[in-house]
């Protein structure tokens, strides 16, 4: 076995770990986000023996149902609860083994650049600590990742010729892209992505090369489409029916009573939050990782809880004696050994993701400057659809007074992220350069799991 597979099996045998040690033994009172209304809809499903909609009197029933019929047959059948979070457990080795294929497929040559990725993947704080809860958002990402795979083997297939492009991997895509949107509204935006690189490639031919592929084309889309429809269509049709829009929500179909609760609803979109809410011009997660800071920020809580436990939902457990500090508008309390930790962890954090943008911005660059034949539209492309919607959303239903923006919404961006974390790195190249941010980077990865070892198991 070559020594870099050896080591992305230990660092994901380690992830796996501190997933399972989470999801064994996560506090539900008062740490578990969401935990309560997630279980009242599983019990609701039992005790109904039908699938809930937006329309019931349910917190968030508007929510996609395949995560939930899942979770009440696993209850019915063990009996006990805990059992679920191990669905969680097992979408993030499905997510870990999507990650292995695509740097694998992409940067043969570069096994240390999709070791580094495994690493990331596997010591992420805001995937372990969602990958160990009850809830919808690992499984979304799960499926999210299989469709993200068939979409880049179509866009690599498509590279120089159309006709080289499996059909059954667009209806493989349709079928995957299908279940996540059963999971999770969210996954929208492989649509939007699996439609911009159509429209890519018929822009590419040009209006002279158009008719040779068009037939192609078409096939390609009515795979992608027929696969999605026969998972996810009836759902959508359902909804439609019963309230007039394939994607419900609360806020939507209880439009009345938001705007009495919250009038800036009824103000101009572009008033509703102030121009310093989208721009990263707040620094004071960097010091304080504990929401809500002194202003709301989006990068704030996107960035802050991709890399700590900005609402102290269980990461950290406090078992250490000391003195302690309230978190999250005094919800929770949290000792200072742990606060230092999640600090540490913002701030290797950002050097991190700064590596994971270069790689965006240089596989969307790749892919312009060759038509195509290089780079990736569809890795970037999935992260930056999945960003704007929540930041669309945010300002939409500006409220504070509960986070209506959590980094764990985007957990479906957190496998192509490390993907394009891995592509920067091969773009560094074989240079005395490139292997000093290799040692960096491996210097980084392995203090950030250390930390979040620690707050698992010690903190």
């Amino acid at each position: 076995m070559p020594w870099h597979v050896a080591l992305a099996l230990a660092v994901t045998a380690f992830g796996l770990v501190l997933r399972f040690l989470h999801a064994r033994s996560f506090l539900s009172a008062g740490h578990a986000s969401d935990y309560e209304s997630a279980m009242e809809r599983v019990r609701w499903m039992i005790t109904h023996r039908r699938l809930f909609d937006a329309g019931e009197d349910l917190h968030v029933g508007y929510h996609a149902p395949l995560w939930y019929v899942l979770a009440a047959a696993i209850f019915t059948v063990c009996h006990a609860v805990r059992p679920i979070a191990y669905l969680s457990v097992g979408a993030w080795l499905v997510r870990q083994a999507v990650l292995a294929k695509i740097v694998r497929a992409a940067l043969p040559q570069r096994p240390v650049a999709g070791l580094l990725a495994l690493s990331l993947s596997a010591v992420l704080p805001i995937s372990v600590l969602v990958d160990g809860k009850i809830y919808n958002e690992g499984l979304h990402a799960a499926f999210f990742s299989v469709a993200l795979w068939f979409l880049y083997k179509i866009e690599r297939q498509g590279a120089v010729d159309l006709r080289s492009v499996q059909r059954r991997d667009a209806l493989a895509f349709g079928v995957s892209a299908g279940l996540a949107l059963l999971t999770k509204t969210t996954a929208l935006v492989l649509l939007g992505c699996f439609v911009a690189l159509l429209v890519f490639w018929a822009w590419r031919a040009g209006a002279r090369r158009f008719r040779t592929v068009a037939r192609p084309l078409a096939e390609l889309a009515l795979a992608g489409a027929a696969g999605w429809i026969a998972i996810a269509g009836w759902w959508c049709l359902r909804n439609y029916r019963k309230f007039g829009h394939p994607f419900p929500h609360q806020y939507v179909l209880r439009h009345l009573a938001v705007m009495r609760n919250h009038p800036i609803v009824g103000e101009p979109l572009l008033y509703r939050r102030p121009i310093g809410w989208v721009l990263p011009v707040q620094f004071d997660w960097l010091a304080w990782p504990y929401g809500p800071w002194s202003r709301p920020n989006f990068w704030a809580n996107l960035i802050a809880g991709t890399w700590s436990d900005i609402l102290n939902r269980g990461l950290c457990r406090s078992r250490l004696p000391g003195p302690t500090v309230a978190a999250w508008r005094d919800a929770t309390l949290v000792n200072h050994p742990c606060l230092n930790a999640s600090r540490a962890c913002i701030w290797i954090g950002c050097f991190l993701t700064a590596i994971s943008l270069y790689g965006m911005f240089s596989l969307l660059r790749q892919f312009v400057g060759s038509r195509g034949r290089n780079g990736s539209l569809v890795v970037p492309a999935s992260i930056a659809a999945t960003v704007l919607l929540l930041m669309l959303f945010g300002i939409a239903y500006p409220f504070d007074h509960h986070p209506v923006i959590k980094a764990n919404y985007a957990l479906g961006a957190a496998m192509p992220l490390c993907a394009c974390f891995a592509f920067a790195l091969a773009a560094l190249g074989r240079t005395a350069f490139g292997r000093v941010a290799e040692s960096l980077v491996a210097l980084g990865i392995a203090a950030v799991g250390a930390l979040v070892a620690l707050q698992v198991l010690v903190l």
